[in-house]
């Protein structure tokens, strides 16, 4: 007898690949939305590393509270993380940030 496993139809995964700092560190953000129809609401953020690179900090932040960005019903749910990083050099170190924001219906981008 054969087994399978489905996912509910109202929960979605999303995933989207992301250059940070100036080794352009490859980073894969995946995050799910629950898929209602009163709504498209988040539920879970992840963030994974893809190839070793030489930062001395590489931290990603706790998502922001989600806010509506529908402008109509239903309700759509945005949040975003901020992705710090730093690298040591023999007399300076180079700090920096990016934001990513992504949302409830798939949609995800990098802002400065």
């Amino acid at each position: 007898m054969l087994k399978f496993e489905t996912k509910p139809s109202f929960l979605k995964y999303y995933s989207q690949q992301i250059r940070v700092g100036p080794e352009s560190a490859l980073i894969t953000i995946t995050w799910s939305a629950l898929d209602l129809a009163e709504g498209k609401y988040l539920r879970l953020i992840t963030a994974s590393l893809d190839a070793p690179v030489s930062y001395d900090l590489l931290d990603v932040s706790e998502p922001t509270k989600p806010v509506n960005i529908g402008t109509d019903v239903p309700k759509r749910e945005m949040s975003s993380v901020t992705i710090s990083w730093s690298k040591k050099h023999f007399l300076s170190q180079e700090l920096g940030t990016s934001v990513f924001q992504f949302s409830a219906d798939g949609t995800g981008k990098s802002v400065q």
